[in-house]
């Protein structure tokens, strides 16, 4: 019998250990996808300070009447 429980026992911990490190994993992982969108705003942002020129106004002609 205590073999047994010992067996159930050592499944259990297991259990929990693998729990733990897949937790780990993913949060790592999360962790990395956040920083790489943050590089990615960062890029964009650069990228739209180049792309703005400035518009030049047009001049409007008078029309000339007739008197």
């Amino acid at each position: 019998m205590r073999e047994r429980r010992c067996y159930y026992v050592q499944r259990e911990q297991y259990k929990q250990f693998s729990r733990q490190e897949e937790a780990e994993k993913k949060k790592e992982e999360e962790e990395e996808e956040e920083e790489e969108k943050m590089k990615k705003k960062k890029k964009k942002k650069k990228k739209k300070k180049k792309k703005k020129k400035k518009k030049k106004k047009k001049k409007k002609k008078k029309k000339k009447r007739d008197c």
